[in-house]
Formats: structure tokens, C-alpha cells, sequence
């Protein structure tokens, strides 16, 4: 009886890996979580779960403390400096064109 609540998504960012042996292209989506909705690590991509707010997260990648991939932490620098969820919100639904976005990594740089 589960449903995917679509409706509940805002459409934030769009990624696509540079050319290469495996290639993603990823769709960044916000939404609120469900009152007593309890968070859990889904399958081996993720090791630890932890709550950060993005400033947080960024200093802890700063300080070697934390990986953040290059378009989480690019996503991340876009909204530390929301004060709170509803300015989130308010910024990710201000009319805006959400163009792929496709990094050139220098040469011989993995990430």
C-alpha cells in the first residue's frame, strides 16, 4: 500500500558524470520527511548515518573528517547559507532553469 509521494519533490539539481567507462546522470530532489519518519542506511553505498547541516558537512570535509563527492559538496556550498528549511524551499522554488550540469575534471583527477 506503499506510494512514492511525487508530489512532495522539488526538483533541485541535475548531474551527469563525465565521459568515461561508467557514467550517472543523477537527479537531485529536497523534500520534508513524514512527522516520526526514522532514517536508516539502505544498501552498501553508505557506511554511517549522520545529520549535518550543509555548513557542517562542509567543515567536516574540509577538516578530512567526512567524503563528500564533488556535486554533493558543490550542492552543499549552494545552500549553506539558508537559514532554515523554509528558506531552502523558498530558494529551490524561486523560477530557475535546471540545466544539467556535466564537470571537466583535469587530467588524471578521479574525482
Amino acid at each position: 500500500g506503499w506510494r512514492l509521494a511525487v508530489d512532495k519533490l522539488t526538483f533541485f539539481s541535475h548531474w551527469i558524470t563525465p565521459p568515461g567507462k561508467l557514467r550517472f546522470d543523477t537527479r537531485f530532489f529536497l523534500s520534508l520527511a513524514p512527522p516520526r519518519q526514522h532514517a536508516f542506511l539502505a544498501g552498501d553505498e553508505m557506511s554511517e548515518l549522520v545529520w549535518h547541516t550543509a555548513a557542517e558537512a562542509l567543515s567536516e570535509y574540509a577538516n578530512h573528517k567526512l567524503l563528500l563527492m564533488f556535486p554533493t559538496r558543490e550542492i552543499l556550498k549552494e545552500i549553506a547559507n539558508c537559514k532554515d528549511i523554509d528558506e531552502l524551499f523558498d530558494y529551490a522554488n524561486q523560477p530557475r532553469a535546471i540545466a544539467p550540469i556535466t564537470p571537466v575534471l583535469p587530467r588524471g583527477m578521479a574525482r
